[in-house]
């Protein structure tokens, strides 16, 4: 199997998925209405250097071993929030059980 040069593997969304930092906060927003966000400065206008955007690039992983997301970013984004409740461990484990039934 063909490897980068550093042998490394990103495992992310596919470009199609991408989402923006403002993006995301949103949708935590939207999801544990509860969860307190603090926001340390304005990404808009801040002095700070700080990126709106993250990304992976997983195109090694695809290529190499034919690796694609199963689950929406939406469902990601649950999942994680998710797995912070009191039972950390069973949910997590309910949620592998899930993922394992998708099919490919």
């Amino acid at each position: 199997i063909p490897l980068p040069s550093s042998g490394a593997l990103n495992f992310g969304p596919a470009p199609d998925s991408y989402r923006s930092v403002r993006e995301l906060v949103s949708l935590v927003e939207s999801l544990a209405p509860d969860l307190k966000i603090v926001q340390s400065h304005d990404v808009d206008n801040s002095s700070k250097k700080e990126t709106a955007f993250l990304t992976l690039d997983s195109a090694a992983a695809r290529n190499a071993l034919g690796w694609r997301d199963k689950i929406s970013f939406d469902t990601a984004v649950a999942w994680s929030l998710d797995a912070n409740e009191s039972s950390p461990r069973e949910k997590v484990l309910g949620q592998l059980r899930q993922f394992e039934s998708i099919d490919s």
